[in-house]
């Protein structure tokens, strides 16, 4: 009987905690980590500060509108990233759902998925909603087959980035590239995030932000 509960121990170890040292489920901590991150990273940012004096076309006007979604599900954490016109709320032109799932060394591991139909109406400003996507699942989303992670930085910031040599899948026909490399940075008191994003096309790096959109929360 003894043995019975030890295996029982150690398989509920085991399943909580993956071969690299990854746990998915939190403690009180944790929990506290991840939704320090969420509640800086979400908002609506928009660089109109620096696209009043920018001349590259790049740092045009543009806004990134973030939100948590699925709050039903009290142990997981998912989020919506959105890149808008700032004329046009309704729709992103492009959008990723983040699933942050693990934690290791204050680490968050974090998959990144887009909606199997983007244009789907359903989707249509469901930043507004109280409960984002409440009648989406998770196999409306695919997988964009990368891995990416979220750090505190030295300045307390929080960097949220994809894993070296990785590339984010980016299905949209209208755009001029198909992968992304995520590097976001947000500061500490989550008022400002640069994006630093490389840009591919046929897994070549199509253009990469080194002059960064500088992007200030909207009030």
């Amino acid at each position: 009987m003894k043995s019975f509960g030890l295996f029982t121990l150690l398989l509920c170890f085991s399943i909580t905690t993956t071969l690299t040292g990854q746990k998915n489920i939190f403690n009180k901590k944790e929990k506290k980590y991840i939704q320090d991150f969420i509640k800086k990273a979400s908002g609506v940012f928009n660089n109109k500060i620096q696209a009043d004096t920018a001349q590259s076309p790049l740092l045009r006007l543009s806004e990134i509108r973030a939100f948590q979604i699925w709050t039903n599900r009290k142990k997981e954490y998912w989020m919506s990233i959105g890149w808008y016109q700032p004329n046009f709320p309704e729709q992103p032109m492009g959008e990723k759902i983040f699933h942050i799932k693990s934690i290791s060394n204050d680490t968050l591991w974090v998959d990144c998925y887009s909606w199997n139909d983007p244009m789907n109406k359903e989707l249509l400003l469901q930043w507004r909603q109280k409960c984002p996507y409440k009648k989406q699942k998770k196999h409306d989303l695919t997988s964009d087959g990368c891995g990416n992670y979220i750090v505190k930085n030295a300045a307390g910031g929080y960097e949220l980035k994809t894993v070296e040599n990785e590339i984010c899948a980016f299905n949209n026909p209208m755009a001029p590239f198909d992968g992304l490399f995520f590097h976001f940075i947000y500061d500490s008191k989550g008022q400002k995030m640069d994006i630093y994003d490389k840009n591919y096309k046929n897994k070549k790096v199509a253009f990469h932000y080194v002059d960064a959109p500088m992007l200030m929360r909207k009030e």
